[in-house]
């Protein structure tokens, strides 16, 4: 089982939001890496084969075993080779009859149409296999031509008719032995390479192509939809190669071979075109494989990854496992406005102040309003009230639509004093009806506290002042927008089960210095999930921070987390 660290978010003895302990933040370590993952390694493979007149050309690859594969092309070259070296494609070997006789043994069938030795021949005749003999009584004459010389230095002994058979017979004169023959001897063969596959690692095929490989004349452009006129093409070998890299917690190169086999010899190769590589960078949480996460109330959690110091790109996003385990109630907004560190109500002794609730559309019901309240006496008693009303103030109060009365300490009469988010249930869940415009009052008891306020980014969540039964007027216009101390609205979150139709996911999450927020609801069994990070945003090279903001309670489990940078070679 993998190791886990845990971090406590949330209420405790002193209710708080997560922005009260977001110096606690949890850093994501790489593990120690021995050498540079930003691998120096040049596009050029460690050594390709490619030979005219062979079935099979190879090319060795040296890639990151941590490598996502965007793109990786190869190019293949299949043309017809006008002379392969006998002992590369049949096997050769003396017959006991003398004069000289040679069997040449293919092992399939293949077409010839000349011969190529040390020296000038008096006499070459071929003979074909029937399946279970040489055809004897059917000789055909192979005869030296001065005129067909090739410019290799060989004399061309041309056919004086094509064959093709699985085995063929020559008979030659005693100008030559056998072991100059076998050094010697290359095969005129006019087909098409044929049946085309690609190997990696001598596993089946991953790329195939059947039948003859027909150049296009009149194609001059390499592309993967047809052979040009050099019979080349093409290949994606990124799914394949897929499957054997990807390794996060692996940092070495790793040796893959290609080898691209075809049916009839011919020129084959196959050799390095382009790719497109990006990194993977396996997270640690002080040495722990996965972080969880315990969010006693709704808030934010920041969260640090990193790449490997060498690195030579910078992060382009994170993939990491999600799994989940969340109450099905959820809070808006996501994240409260923070406070302007001017603007305060003081609450109690016959003073109220009341709230419109903004951004409910996607709530069902309100079961629980939490308020950021600073405490400025030994003890409170203090409850909310729902009203109903218009967009300008509450008109009347909903009957049972109220808390019970929360009873906390103080201890301190200090005005500045830290903030606490208190949490006021409701006595029952209040249904939210569409078009309906609702206002909370918060009433004090006993004691007198001070609400922190926003400044306003529109017309959101403005405030009302008055006494517990109202009625309720507008703040002074000194709190108008345009002022030097502007408009304010209130901070709060309210709690309620969400709207089936269109549910408010429990998490968001967001990369600091980004502007891109993805909503998520992950499960229990886990979800996979990538986070780019766009081109724009303003993050660090090689350290981003995730920015997990949940709407619910419920614990958080991070594992299998990796950074990803882009692959920089030499």
């Amino acid at each position: 089982m993998a190791n886990i660290i845990t971090v406590e978010y949330g209420l405790g003895q002193n209710p708080q939001l997560m922005t009260e302990v977001s110096l606690a933040r949890v850093e994501g370590l790489r593990e120690n890496f021995n050498r540079p993952v930003e691998l120096d390694r040049k596009r050029k493979p460690k050594r390709y084969h490619a030979a005219k007149g062979v079935n099979s050309a190879t090319t060795l690859l040296s890639l990151p075993a941590n490598a996502i594969v965007d793109e990786y092309w190869v190019t293949l070259t299949a043309a017809r080779s006008d002379y392969a070296v006998a002992t590369a494609i049949c096997e050769v070997r003396e017959s006991k009859q003398k004069p000289l006789e040679v069997i040449l043994d293919f092992g399939k069938m293949l077409t010839i149409n000349a011969l190529r030795f040390s020296k000038v021949l008096t006499k070459v005749a071929a003979y074909s296999w029937l399946g279970t003999k040489f055809d004897l009584d059917n000789p055909v004459s192979v005869d030296y031509s001065a005129e067909k010389s090739d410019g290799s230095g060989k004399p061309v002994h041309t056919f004086s008719a094509e064959l093709r058979t699985e085995r063929l017979l020559l008979k030659l004169s005693n100008e030559i032995d056998f072991d100059e023959l076998k050094k010697s001897l290359d095969l005129s063969l006019p087909d098409l390479p044929s049946n085309l596959s690609l190997h990696i690692n001598g596993g089946p095929a991953v790329w195939e192509y059947p039948g003859l490989v027909q150049a296009n004349q009149k194609k001059d452009k390499l592309d993967d939809v047809q052979w040009n006129k050099d019979g080349e093409l093409l290949v994606s070998l990124a799914e394949p190669l897929q499957t054997l890299l990807g390794d996060a917690s692996r940092n070495e190169l790793v040796s893959v071979n290609l080898e691209l086999k075809s049916q009839t010899p011919g020129e084959i190769k196959v050799i390095y075109a382009s790719d497109s590589l990006r990194l993977l960078h396996r997270q640690s949480f002080k040495n722990d494989s996965d972080l969880r996460v315990n969010f006693n109330a709704e808030g934010q959690m920041p969260v640090s990854f990193s790449a490997p110091e060498n690195s030579a790109s910078r992060i382009s996003g994170v993939q990491l496992k999600l799994a989940a385990d969340f109450t099905e109630e959820r809070a808006t907004p996501a994240l409260e406005a923070t406070a302007n560190g001017i603007c305060s109500v003081v609450l109690g002794n016959g003073k109220a102040a009341c709230v419109r609730l903004d951004a409910i559309k996607n709530l069902n019901t309100i079961s629980a309003i939490r308020l950021p309240l600073v405490t400025t006496s030994s003890r409170i008693e203090a409850r909310v009230m729902v009203w109903q009303g218009s967009a300008e103030g509450p008109v009347a109060l909903i009957e049972k639509a109220e808390s019970e009365v929360l009873s906390w300490s103080g201890g301190s009469h200090n005005r500045e004093a830290q903030e606490h988010w208190q949490l006021f249930t409701l006595a029952k869940p209040l249904e939210i009806q569409v078009n309906e415009v609702y206002w909370m009052a918060l009433i004090v008891e006993r004691g007198e506290v001070s609400w922190p306020l926003a400044s306003a980014d529109g017309d959101v969540y403005p405030l009302r002042v008055g006494t517990p039964a109202g009625p309720w007027r507008s703040l002074p216009s000194v709190f108008a927008a345009g002022t030097s101390l502007g408009a304010v609205a209130g901070r709060l979150h309210v709690i309620g089960l969400s709207e089936q139709t269109t549910p408010l996911a429990p998490l968001q999450l967001s990369f600091a210095g980004s502007h891109h927020t993805r909503a998520l609801n992950p499960t229990a069994d886990g979800q996979l999930v990538f986070l780019p990070i766009e081109e724009n945003a303003e993050v660090d090279k090689l350290k981003v921070e995730l920015l997990i903001v949940s709407r619910a309670i419920g614990t958080l489990t991070l594992s299998e987390v990796d950074v990803i940078t882009e692959e920089i070679t030499a």
